[in-house]
């Protein structure tokens, strides 16, 4: 029923009566529902506290585990230190199973209570030693939710993380690569500075102060050495971290791919990115979701560093056409992708694209699809005309938003281009009755106003269609009618003069308080005669001689930009953050560090692993740290009270053989075992036969062929 989605809270007196059930099975199904149901019946919970501590010596390290989850599970603060107490236990559990149980329930007891910080951080610690790869990925997630600024945790561990992050679980390699890209750009130096150059020689120093100087200079000289070895010892540090991610770039989890493209992106060489865009690109054939995801990072990428992603993405240009069936954010992201690709080489095949995709259904789509054309009009000024031929065009469509977004497009190219363009601007103007869209008419009257010296016969008439419908336009509209009267009255008044007045007047009254402050300052500049004088001074006449210059100052070139609602405008957001796909900082976000100015101490990564500093080190590496040699019988004995002994054949010898003494266990193997047999030129150990205490413990097959091979 919990499965189906049902609530199952009514029987929570029931299922706790069978807590201590003697059934492994039915004991983790009842675990399973106290993790779901816990919080809601604190009370209840708490009456099978002891049991479920109980749990927790069970032989089972499933049954452990789950006990473990479960207290984690009973939010209550009166039961924080028996919590503490069980988690500070579990943590020194011989399965890691429980032991990454362990670091999954330290964040849910520092969030009950920050005030066990301090305990929680050396349990931390300790997790962070463990040599399983099973721990060592929810260790460092544990170490990003409580203490993420104690980065000197991470010193020791940093070459053990590298080293084993090819055998961690994909959700704790995401962890590990998120904390070592912070830990990079805290503990290295930017790789693409360069470094600074080394101090040159000094050798032309006076006779009189060359013993000072020698000493200065052998100083200076040995500072120099300790940063060239620091440097040496850094520059190897980072390439094992690079390295170490490399292989990940090919994982099959998107996650574990974009969060090594962040690592190379924030903190790696830009002639590395020709990798990082190849992975991602690879990522373009799974679902939907992550598609929307891969083709973000891109885009931001792309933002970010335009020139060299533009080189490794342009033989990929095809992987970002758009079909049919792609939703609408996936279809905005590779048209502005796409825009971006864009340059000489290129432009004919994405503007052959482009022509396709004005005839989608999708009005945002096609509204991009023309804003684009614009883009790709201004960053590649060679096929300028052709784009401005396709708008001409698409002003003829029946469709008025098409047609607005066209005019408003070739509004900004008009103020780019240095042709005249005459026939266009009067094309435009025929359509001004016929336009309903706000925008593109007053982008077709701001053309007017701008270019009115070529259609100065054109213009007025233009002024005079547009005042009759004043009071009926949009905001936008009415600041453009007062902009062109104001333009033809200075150049051209005999014609324009009473037209200005009239639409100053309209625009005293307007509801709009923009347009009424509009009004004022014109009628004051142009008009000044008719204000009010106190002193019998014309007070605006300077203003007023100078009016050419204030309306009709000459005017920057427009930038055309891409759709910032989807593209990630702050390019500072951490590279496959949430905050970074939803374009807007988040809470709790975690801003990457700046780049050091100094290297700090390499030395403190410089750390000897020892098999007592090991506590949960696997049984391979201290079977081969063990001494075997029986060369030394002090050496054997002093050996045998803390490591189990090992016999020539590398079966464990059982615990009475290893509580005997090393002179009964050497006299034994004198008399029992035979001896070796040396000659002048080489020595032939003899295989010895277990004595007759150790015989137990071995095979009797194993026993016959010793036998036998003795006799041969």
């Amino acid at each position: 029923m919990m499965a189906a989605g049902k609530d199952c809270s009514n029987v929570f007196p029931s299922v706790v009566k069978n807590v201590a059930a003697k059934n492994g099975e039915m004991r983790k199904m009842v675990f399973i529902y106290l993790s779901r149901y816990a919080e809601s019946h604190q009370d209840l919970a708490l009456l099978s506290i002891s049991t479920i501590q109980r749990g927790m010596r069970d032989p089972n390290q499933l049954i452990r585990a789950s006990a473990l989850r479960i207290l984690m599970s009973i939010r209550v603060p009166m039961v924080i230190p028996i919590l503490l107490m069980s988690v500070t236990e579990a943590s020194s559990d011989l399965s890691p199973f429980v032991r990454k149980t362990v670091a999954q329930s330290l964040p849910k007891l520092y969030d009950m209570d920050d005030n066990q910080k301090p305990q929680l951080v050396d349990l931390v610690e300790k997790l962070l030693k463990d040599h399983t790869t099973l721990v060592a990925g929810t260790a460092v997630q544990a170490f990003e939710e409580i203490c993420p600024e104690r980065i000197d945790l991470i010193h020791k561990h940093f070459k053990k993380l590298c080293s084993i992050l090819l055998d961690i679980d994909e959700w704790g390699q995401m962890s590990v690569i998120n904390m070592l890209t912070r830990y990079a750009r805290t503990q290295f130096l930017d790789p693409n500075v360069p470094a600074p150059h080394k101090r040159p020689n000094k050798d032309n120093s006076s006779d009189g102060s060359k013993s000072d100087s020698t000493i200065h200079s052998s100083d200076e000289d040995e500072l120099c050495t300790k940063k060239d070895v620091n440097s040496q010892l850094a520059e190897a540090d980072y390439q094992l971290l690079v390295s170490s991610c490399r292989a990940l770039l090919h994982s099959k989890n998107s996650a574990v791919v974009i969060a090594v493209c962040q690592l190379y992106f924030h903190c790696g060489k830009k002639s590395e990115l020709t990798e990082v865009s190849r992975a991602l690109i690879g990522l373009l054939r799974h679902s939907r979701e992550s598609q929307y995801l891969v083709l973000t990072q891109l885009a931001h990428m792309v933002n970010s560093e335009p020139v060299k992603m533009c080189s490794s993405l342009e033989p990929h240009l095809k992987r970002f056409f758009v079909f049919s069936m792609d939703p609408l954010p996936c279809k905005l992201l590779k048209l502005d992708i796409l825009c971006h690709l864009a340059c000489e080489a290129n432009s004919a095949i994405i503007l052959r694209e482009l022509q396709a995709y004005v005839l989608f259904p999708e009005l945002p789509f096609v509204s991009a699809t023309i804003h684009g054309i614009g883009r790709i009009a201004c960053k590649v000024p060679q096929v300028a005309d052709v784009c401005l031929a396709g708008l001409v065009r698409l002003i003829s469509r029946q469709n008025e938003h098409i047609v607005g977004d066209s005019v408003v497009v070739m509004r900004s190219l008009l103020q780019v281009q240095s042709k005249e363009h005459e026939e266009i601007v009067t094309q435009l103007t025929s359509m001004l009755d016929s336009m309903t869209l706000p925008t593109a008419k007053a982008s077709i009257l701001w053309l007017v106003g701008e270019y009115f010296n070529k259609i100065s016969k054109l213009a007025p008439d233009v002024l005079r269609k547009a005042v009759k419908n004043f009071a009926k336009e949009a905001t936008i509209v009415k600041m453009q009618i007062l902009n062109l009267a104001t333009k033809l009255c200075i150049n051209n008044p005999g014609q324009t003069h009473l037209l200005a007045q009239y639409v100053c007047n309209q625009a005293w009254y307007d509801k709009d308080y923009d347009i009424r402050d509009r009004s004022r300052v014109i009628k004051a500049l142009l008009f000044p005669s008719q204000l009010p004088n106190e002193n019998g001074e014309n007070t605006y006449g300077y203003l007023a001689r100078h009016a050419k210059k204030l309306f009709l100052a000459p005017k920057p070139s427009p930038i055309l930009t891409g759709n910032e609602t989807l593209v990630c405008g702050n390019n500072n957001l951490r590279l496959g953050s949430l905050s970074q796909v939803v374009n807007r900082q988040l809470q709790d976000y975690q801003e990457l560090p700046e780049w050091p100015k100094e290297l700090p101490d390499p030395s403190l990564r410089q750390v000897q692993q020892s098999v007592s500093s090991e506590p949960f080190a696997s049984s391979n590496n201290k079977q081969n740290r063990l001494s075997t040699s029986s060369d030394s019988t002090e050496e054997s004995s002093t050996s045998s009270e803390e490591l189990p002994l090992y016999s020539s054949t590398g079966i464990v010898e059982p615990k009475e053989y290893q509580s005997m003494s090393a002179s009964e266990a050497s006299s034994e193997e004198k008399t029992d075992n035979g001896s070796s047999s040396e000659s002048e030129g080489s020595t032939q150990v003899v295989p010895k036969r277990p004595s007759q205490k150790f015989a137990s413990a071995v095979p009797s097959h194993f026993l016959q062929s010793n036998s036998s091979s003795e006799s041969d």
